[in-house]
Formats: C-alpha cells, sequence, structure tokens
C-alpha cells in the first residue's frame, strides 16, 4: 500500500488501506511533484486502485471500463490494450 504523513515535515507515514496507495512523494495532490505545506499527503489521499477492466491517468480511483475492442487485466491500470485482430471485447473486459 501507499503511505501517507500526518503533516507536513512529518518525520513518519502511516499505510493506507489494503488496496489503496497515494502518489509518490508527498504528492499530496495527484501528479504534485513535491510537497509543500498547503499539499501534504493524508489519510483522504489514499485511493483504491483501478481493477481489471477499468483505467484512469494515475492508475486510482475514479476508474473507466475499457471502451469495447481494448482490454486489461492488471491492478492499477493506467491504459487498456488494444484487441488482436480478429478479436474483440466488450467494454470493462479483461481478456479479447
Amino acid at each position: 500500500p501507499g503511505t501517507y504523513a500526518a503533516g507536513f515535515s512529518s518525520v513518519s507515514c502511516f499505510d493506507c488501506p489494503n488496496g489503496t496507495t497515494t502518489f509518490g512523494r508527498g504528492a499530496g495532490e495527484l501528479g504534485r511533484p513535491e510537497a509543500t505545506p498547503e499539499f501534504f499527503n493524508s489519510p483522504g489521499d489514499c485511493r483504491f486502485l483501478c481493477s481489471p477492466g477499468t483505467y484512469s491517468e494515475w492508475g486510482v480511483e475514479p476508474c473507466f471500463p475499457c471502451p469495447g475492442g481494448y482490454y486489461n487485466n492488471e491492478i492499477g491500470s493506467w491504459t487498456c490494450l488494444p484487441c488482436e485482430v480478429g478479436t474483440f471485447a466488450p467494454r470493462g473486459s479483461t481478456a479479447c
């Protein structure tokens, strides 16, 4: 799981609940590379990973189903893969 700090300049971190994660070091806001006093990790920054058949820009909620003709079979995916020629997958598939 990911971890979060209780406040800016904290010396220790706490584990997110199982099945959740945060975004990198000091990422209190999606994609923010460094912590600042306004943006430190908190328990609310722990997000559920996308389940197989879904994806998002960061691989965590909110997640969207893979479109028809695409699939993924991994947890925390940020993309869906196209089906091979001659195969098809309905929306939200984990295989073609």
